[in-house]
């Protein structure tokens, strides 16, 4: 029997609060060793949008995790009570539609605040790019994206601050992993919606896991386009690791797609490239909402203290003020 007993518990208080204190260190070391005069400065917008938006991803993850609790207890309830052996087609007695009810809107709100946390933790990783340009004395902002494009020319580009080379070296994993992620699935699947997906969730009703599922309509390939996507998938697996290849052998391509975005820092860049196509051919399931807040807040707090090291390493080079006129996304 499934039930509470087995949920996953879901406590991002340390790791938030560890986001947290790294950002307000970062604008309280700036702050003193720079003593600017009052006014407003663009460093310190992005670093308390950044601090905010470390509290709304953590707001979000805290009534996911009550709702989620809730959804197990009508998942069981659900199970104790529905009748056996009730023949289909008729429907059930109205308690057990009651339940069926309540356990329909509270998924709903689970699958709302999910894409939330899509939104909010985009906006975050975007604050967290802002500040690192400015720590790394560029001239203008790069907004995540664009920032993780700069880090990859960045061996050939010379007007990209070493300073900043730590941040890519130390935090390349995840910073690919989430650069996927977000990029795909919140700009793709949920903001920018132009193909036929189907949406839905997912959910373990043991352990208490939820997923966003988005997968292209049947039929909007054709057959030859379908056995292309596939081929190219096969090709992609040829590159990687014999750890991975190894372990691929036993999935479908419903579990492959997920997979290769998970280790995409496996991959070459044009490689990833080619993985982001074809994903966006068949579409995929989201990691748990649990996995996703964790490393997010991990990556925010890594992050921001490494910005903290660069910063104290050469103040002289912390930008305060950049134009708005000079932000790129």
């Amino acid at each position: 029997m499934f039930g509470p007993d087995f949920w996953r518990e879901d406590d991002f208080g340390k790791v938030a609060e560890r986001a947290e204190n790294a950002i307000k260190q970062l604008s309280s070391d700036v702050l003193n060793a720079k003593k600017p005069r009052p006014g407003p400065y663009t460093f310190f917008s992005h670093n308390a949008h950044a601090l905010k938006r470390v509290q709304d991803v953590r707001r979000v993850l805290k009534r996911m995790a009550s709702l989620r609790r809730r959804l197990v207890h009508l998942d069981a309830e659900f199970d104790r009570r529905k009748p056996k052996d009730w023949p289909g087609g008729v429907p059930y007695p109205e308690e057990i539609k009651a339940i069926m009810k309540a356990s329909n809107e509270v998924n709903g709100y689970l699958e709302m605040d999910f894409e939330a946390l899509y939104f909010y933790g985009g906006i975050l990783l975007d604050q967290l790019a802002a500040l690192a340009c400015h720590v790394g004395g560029l001239d203008k902002v790069l907004w995540f994206s664009r920032l993780i494009q700069r880090f990859e020319k960045e061996p050939g580009d010379a007007s990209f601050p070493t300073i900043l080379e730590t941040l890519w070296t130390k935090q390349r994993q995840p910073l690919l992993r989430h650069y996927a992620s977000f990029k795909i699935f919140r700009d793709k699947f949920i903001v920018h919606h132009d193909l036929p997906w189907q949406r839905g969730t997912g959910r373990d009703m043991t352990n208490g896991e939820f997923v966003l599922n988005s997968f292209l309509s049947p039929g909007w390939l054709s057959e030859e386009q379908e056995g292309e996507a596939a081929a190219e998938l096969m090709s992609i697996l040829d590159d990687a690791p014999e750890w991975l290849k190894s372990a691929a052998t036993s999935w479908n391509w419903m579990q492959l797609v997920p997979e290769l975005l998970k280790n995409v820092d496996q991959f070459d860049e044009s490689t990833r490239k080619r993985i982001h196509k074809v994903a966006l051919k068949f579409g995929f399931s989201s990691a748990t909402y649990h996995d996703i807040g964790e490393q997010l807040l991990n990556l925010s707090a890594d992050f921001a203290e490494e910005l903290v090291a660069i910063a104290n390493a050469d103040m002289n080079r912390v930008q305060l003020q950049m134009s708005e006129s000079a932000t790129t996304s």
